[in-house]
């Protein structure tokens, strides 16, 4: 089963997959990395909708000020482009 915080490897995600379905290990890690490589291939262009489960999006963070800490200096944080995820209702549903 799988823990509530799940730090995960793409090993131990392909053999899952593998004992809950009919194909290998070694055909689960291709998958996986296929999929993995069409997720950063295509999310820069545009969002990605997997139906049931969610979309991926590039959001960007607006320029900031920042202040360090220890030395209470403040510097300009550069604006960053982020992926982010939102669930569908139907995982989320899954989920409760």
């Amino acid at each position: 089963t799988w823990s509530k915080l799940m730090n995960i490897t793409k090993k131990k995600l392909a053999k899952k997959l593998s004992n809950t379905s009919t194909i290998t290990i070694k055909d689960s890690e291709i998958f996986i990395n296929h999929f993995i490589s069409l997720l950063k291939e295509n999310v820069t262009s545009k969002k990605i909708k997997i139906h049931n489960f969610g979309t991926f999006k590039i959001k960007t963070s607006p320029e900031r000020m920042g202040r360090n800490p220890k030395t209470g200096k403040i510097y300009k944080i550069k604006s960053q482009k982020k992926v982010s995820f939102k669930a569908s209702s139907e995982l989320k549903n899954n989920l409760n």
